[in-house]
C-alpha cells in the first residue's frame, strides 16, 4: 500500500498530497493547469533534480523551466547528449569532443572518423532535429559503479571509465538515450522533445553547439566570435 505524503510546491505556494514514490513529472501533471511553465527540472529542498526523481517523503518542490539558471544548464547538458547520439547514429566509431565554452556556445570537434566539414555538421543538425521530433526519453539509471564501468568500456568512454575508477563511489547515476549511455555532472531533460531550440555552426576545425538565446529562448543563440580566446584555448591544449 502506498503512503500519502504532503509536499509544498513553491510555484503555487500550497501543500499538495501525493502518493509516496510519485515522480516530479507525476506531480507536475497534476498541477499543470496551475503552473504556467513547462519544467525541464525541479529544485527539491534546494537541490536540482530531474523530472524522473521519485518523492518518498515530505519535500519542498519548485518547478523550473529552461529560462532559469539551473534549467539552462540542464538544457545544455541534454543537447550535448543528443549531439553525442547523433554522432554515434551517423558516424559510428567517431569520437566527439566537447572542449570548451566559447562564442556563446560550445566548441566541438570530431576525432578518429570523419572531419567536421560543413556537410557533416549539416547532417548532424538534421539528425538532432529528427531526435527532437521522436521525443525520446532520457532515462535516468542508477547502478553499481562496477557495472557502469563495464558499460562505458563497451562504448569506448575511456575518460569516463578513468573518472569512475577514481571516485570510489559504490553506485553511479547515468542516463540512457535509446541504446546510448553516458553520465554528466548534473541532471538531464525529461525527453529530446524539449530541445527544439539549438544550432550547429561550422567553426575553425570543428563546430559550435549553440543553445537557446539568453534573451529570447525561442531562437538559438547567435555566436560572438572570440578569436583571441580561441587562440588561448588552442595554445593551452598544445
Amino acid at each position: 500500500m502506498s503512503k500519502k505524503i504532503k509536499v509544498f510546491c513553491k510555484n503555487i505556494n500550497e501543500y499538495i498530497e501525493i502518493e509516496g514514490g510519485d515522480s516530479l513529472q507525476d506531480i507536475y501533471c497534476r498541477l499543470r493547469e496551475q503552473i504556467d511553465i513547462e519544467p525541464i527540472c525541479a529544485r527539491v529542498n534546494n537541490k536540482t533534480e530531474d523530472m524522473h526523481y521519485p518523492v518518498f517523503s515530505p519535500k519542498q518542490v519548485e518547478f523550473l523551466d529552461r529560462r532559469s539558471a539551473s534549467g539552462s544548464r540542464v538544457y545544455v547538458r541534454s543537447l550535448c547528449m543528443m549531439l553525442y547520439k547523433a554522432v554515434v547514429d551517423l558516424y559510428p566509431g567517431t569520437r566527439l569532443r566537447i572542449e570548451h565554452s566559447i562564442a556563446h556556445g560550445y566548441y566541438c570537434r570530431l576525432r578518429e572518423g570523419v572531419a567536421s566539414s560543413p556537410e557533416v555538421v549539416a547532417a548532424l543538425k538534421a539528425r538532432m532535429k529528427e531526435l527532437v521530433a521522436a521525443d525520446m526519453v532520457f532515462e535516468r539509471k542508477e547502478r553499481l559503479t562496477a557495472d557502469v564501468i563495464k558499460l562505458f568500456e563497451r562504448q569506448g568512454l575511456t575518460d569516463k571509465v578513468k573518472l569512475l575508477q577514481s571516485t570510489h563511489e559504490l553506485y553511479t547515476v547515468y542516463y540512457r538515450l535509446g541504446d546510448l549511455c553516458d553520465s554528466y555532472y548534473g541532471n538531464l531533460a525529461p525527453s529530446t522533445g524539449m530541445l527544439g531550440v539549438f544550432d550547429l555552426i561550422p567553426y575553425k576545425e570543428g563546430f559550435l553547439l549553440m543553445g537557446a538565446d539568453a534573451d529570447d529562448d525561442t531562437v538559438a543563440a547567435t555566436p560572438i566570435m572570440q578569436e583571441k580566446l580561441y587562440e588561448a584555448f588552442t595554445d593551452y591544449l598544445e
